[in-house]
């Protein structure tokens, strides 16, 4: 009988263990940030995203998980078969379990508090070469992206996207709709660009590049207007990729609306019915994007 309880004893003890300790861990809901969600607020390399929000919850039930069905006689228990001394054990035992686990938690939560710097190294870009006219090109499509995305209204920037990656976003963005909430992003602070990769294939080129921003970057109840996901006082530091398009050869731009003729000097409006139109010669388009590094600090 007494290794019978000391086996369940230890199962127990096991399993509060083992949940004290796992908990903060496995609490995690994937937002991530800025236009199409390509970041993540957990501050460090993005690789999926995680929620300012998590954490873990505790069970504060008062209830006890056993009972005594015996009573006092003479000063000591009786009729219960030990089941005080159990009682007192299990007792004593989730107290240990708490004291380990707490203190693993608060260090846990300060750790995810303070400003951090990634473990992922900086890309090297000593051996790319640099283009600043299309560098400044780049920052300006960038802000009005996420401008765009922001105001929750692609269409004005639809010239600035591949067909794939103005779908994708609008589904993204129908989410942060239907959830009621908006991604600020503002103060932006350009670092550096460098191409990786270029090329030319039948009339188009593609280019690649490292493009290395920082901003403020968080999500707010649209109704409350509070902070429900990152924080105002951070400022991100973001690495992309990019890879760009765009026309090396004059085409003809028949406007999809109304099959009018426009001129490339006449940009990507049409002058007919006021249709945006996809793309111009010579617009760069954002066929790609996906984050490298982040990393956040508190200003």
């Amino acid at each position: 009988m007494i290794d019978l309880k000391n086996k369940v004893l230890k199962i127990i003890f096991s399993f509060l263990l083992a949940i004290t300790l796992i908990s903060p861990f496995t609490v995690s809901n994937t937002v991530k940030a800025d236009i199409g969600f390509d970041g993540g607020y957990d501050g460090g390399y993005d690789s999926g995203g995680s929620d300012w929000g998590g954490g873990s919850s505790w069970d504060d039930d008062d209830d006890d998980d056993y009972y005594y069905s015996g009573g006092y006689n003479n000063g000591s228990y009786s009729g219960g078969g030990g089941s005080a001394d159990i009682g007192t054990m299990l007792l004593a035992l989730f107290i240990c379990g708490l004291a380990v686990g707490v203190p693993l938690t608060i260090v846990w939560l300060l750790n995810r508090e303070m400003p951090n710097k990634s473990s992922v190294p900086l890309v090297d870009t000593s051996w790319m070469s640099v283009d600043e006219d299309l560098n400044m090109q780049a920052y300006l499509m960038y802000k009005e992206l996420n401008d765009a995305w922001m105001k929750k209204d692609l269409e004005p920037v639809r010239h600035l996207l591949t067909d794939e990656m103005y779908n994708m976003y609008l589904m993204q963005l129908d989410t942060l709709i239907e959830k009621g909430e908006t991604n600020i992003m503002k103060d932006y602070f350009f670092i550096s660009g460098h191409i990786s990769s270029k090329r030319k294939y039948k009339g188009k080129e593609t280019i690649v590049m490292i493009f290395r921003i920082r901003c403020k970057d968080y999500i707010i109840d649209d109704r409350s207007k509070k902070v429900v996901r990152g924080k105002a006082t951070d400022v991100i530091d973001y690495t992309y990729e990019f890879k760009l398009v765009r026309n090396v050869e004059p085409k003809t731009i028949i406007c999809p609306s109304c099959g009018s003729e426009i001129k490339n000097e006449e940009g990507v409006i049409c002058s007919h019915c006021g249709t945006v139109v996809h793309t111009n010669t010579n617009t760069l388009r954002l066929a790609d994007k996906k984050v490298l590094r982040q990393t956040r600090s508190r200003r």
